[in-house]
């Protein structure tokens, strides 16, 4: 099993377009099954899009809020799972909706070979 982590702050309206890029994990190697965690704090109100090769796993999840910074909960924090080819590109892109404020978002991805 391989653990990715990773935290971004995002500028008020802010986009990071893949936060794996340039990351090892960037690309399975395998066939995988992944679980992305993410969570957000700040006062600002921010989204996730989680891509896996050219299936869609989810648009526009909220990461949950939290009080503790860089804190990823995996009983609560869970936001989608998917199932991974070898060779795919597993692309995670955060938005900060909030037009005023900037937001920090943690993520942690589970990559469990199959």
């Amino acid at each position: 099993m391989a653990i990715f982590r990773t935290r971004v702050t995002l500028a008020a309206a802010g986009v990071n377009v893949n936060l794996l890029q340039g990351s090892k994990f960037e690309f399975l190697s395998r066939p995988a099954s992944i679980q992305l965690f993410a969570s957000q704090d700040g006062t600002g109100s921010g989204v996730i899009d989680f891509t896996l090769g050219n299936v869609v796993v989810g648009e526009d999840l909220p990461p949950n809020k939290t009080t503790t910074a860089g804190l990823i909960q995996r009983q609560n924090d869970g936001v989608g799972a998917g199932v991974g080819m070898g060779g795919d590109r597993i692309q995670i892109r955060a938005r900060n909706l909030d037009a005023v404020n900037p937001i920090n978002v943690s993520i942690m991805l589970d990559i469990n070979e199959i």
